[in-house]
C-alpha cells in the first residue's frame, strides 16, 4: 500500500516564535492560525501572498479601504481577527481569543469584539464546525444555529459568509511555503500532488480535501470524523471494547480529539498500564483533561500520559 507524504505542525506552546498553530495533520502542508483566518475571506480569487513574522498580507479584489472580520469558530475556542484592506492588500490588524462555551451565540462574541475595538466592518467570514447549507449551519460541539442573514442583520455587517472550518483551512494550503511544515513521512513521489488532505483533531475531528489541476481548485468538506474507529492490533481492540462500554458507538472522533486523549488515557489507567499521579488526576479534575495530559506527557516524567499521547499519535498516523 502506498504511503503518501505526511507533515505536521505544533501548537503555540511548542512554537513560541511563530504564529500560533492549529494542530493539523495534512498530506502536503500545514497552516498557521492567522493564515487560516485570512483564507476565510476569499474562495474563488487567486491571491498572491507576502508574509512576515508580524503580518500576513494577501491580495484581494477590494477597491477602497475597509475592515474585514475573519473568524475561526471551534467547540472550545473562537478566534477573531480584524484585517485592514486598502489598495488591494490586506494586513492583519488584531486578533483575540474567546471561550466559545461561555457565550450563547457567535453574535454575542462578535458584538463584544467589535465594541471593544470600537469599529465596524465591511465584510465578515467565519469558518464554522459543521456542514453549511444555504448559508446556515447547526454547529457540532456547540448548541448554536448560525445564519448568514441573521448575523448580517443583527450586527449590521453588509456581507457575511459561513464556510465549513476545515474547508476554509484547506483553501489556504496552496499559499503556504516549506517553512510552514514539518515532514513526518516523505512518502513516494510517484504522482503529482493534486490532492491535499487536512485532518484536524480539536474538540472534534475535522477533515477536508483540496483537489487542484491546471484549470481549477475544488474544496470538499467532510464529516469523516464520525466514521467508525477501526482497530489494528490487540491493544486497539481492547481500547474499542473499553469505549463500547461507555458509548453506544465509537467513532474515530472519540479518539482523535481533545476529549479523545482523555478517553485513551482513561483506558490505559483503568487497564493498569501505569499508576496515575495524584497531581495529574487533580489537574484533570479541575481543568481541561486533554491539555493536562499533553502537558504532563511533554514533561517526560509521566509514563501514563506519555503512552496516552504515543497511542493517540499512532492512531492519528494510521487514520491519516
Amino acid at each position: 500500500m502506498e504511503r503518501r507524504g505526511i507533515v505536521a505542525a505544533y501548537d503555540e506552546y511548542t512554537c513560541p516564535n511563530t504564529y500560533p498553530f492549529t494542530f493539523l495533520l495534512a498530506d502536503a502542508i500545514i497552516a498557521p492560525t492567522q493564515s487560516i483566518l485570512a483564507s476565510r475571506i476569499i474562495v474563488n480569487q487567486a491571491p498572491s501572498v507576502t508574509r512576515g513574522k508580524d503580518q500576513f498580507l494577501r491580495t484581494l479584489y477590494m477597491g477602497s479601504a475597509s475592515l474585514i472580520l475573519a473568524g475561526d469558530v471551534g467547540g472550545t475556542k473562537t478566534l477573531l481577527a480584524l484585517y485592514n484592506s486598502k489598495g488591494g492588500r490586506v494586513a492583519l490588524h488584531t486578533t483575540k481569543r474567546f471561550d466559545s462555551k461561555a457565550y450563547p451565540s457567535l453574535q454575542k462574541i462578535v458584538e463584544e469584539f467589535l465594541i471593544g475595538e470600537g469599529v465596524s466592518v465591511a465584510a465578515a467570514c467565519f469558518g464554522v464546525p459543521g456542514p453549511v447549507s444555504d448559508g446556515t449551519v447547526r454547529t457540532t460541539n456547540l448548541p448554536w444555529r448560525l445564519s448568514e442573514r441573521e448575523i448580517s442583520a443583527q450586527l449590521s455587517i453588509p456581507r457575511v459568509k459561513l464556510v465549513n472550518d476545515l474547508v476554509a483551512t484547506a483553501a489556504c494550503l496552496p499559499y503556504l511555503g516549506s517553512l510552514d511544515a514539518i515532514t513526518l513521512h516523505p512518502g513516494a513521489a510517484i504522482r503529482e500532488q493534486h490532492i491535499l488532505c487536512v485532518v484536524a483533531p480539536g474538540t472534534g475531528l475535522g477533515q477536508a480535501v483540496l483537489y487542484r489541476d491546471t484549470t481549477r481548485t475544488v474544496l470538499l468538506g467532510s464529516e469523516g470524523g464520525h466514521a467508525d474507529f477501526a482497530p489494528r492490533n490487540s491493544q486497539e481492540i481492547q481500547l474499542l471494547q473499553y469505549l463500547l462500554e461507555k458509548f453506544n458507538r465509537v467513532s474515530i472522533e472519540r479518539l482523535l480529539s481533545g476529549p479523545g486523549i482523555y478517553n485513551i488515557y482513561s483506558f490505559l489507567r483503568d487497564t493498569k498500564f501505569a499508576e496515575e499521579r495524584a497531581e495529574l488526576a487533580h489537574e484533570i479534575e479541575i481543568g481541561d483533561p486533554g491539555a493536562a495530559i499533553a502537558k504532563a506527557a511533554s514533561s517526560g516524567k509521566d509514563p501514563l500520559a506519555m503512552e496516552a499521547i504515543q497511542l493517540f499519535a499512532r492512531i492519528l498516523g494510521s487514520h491519516a
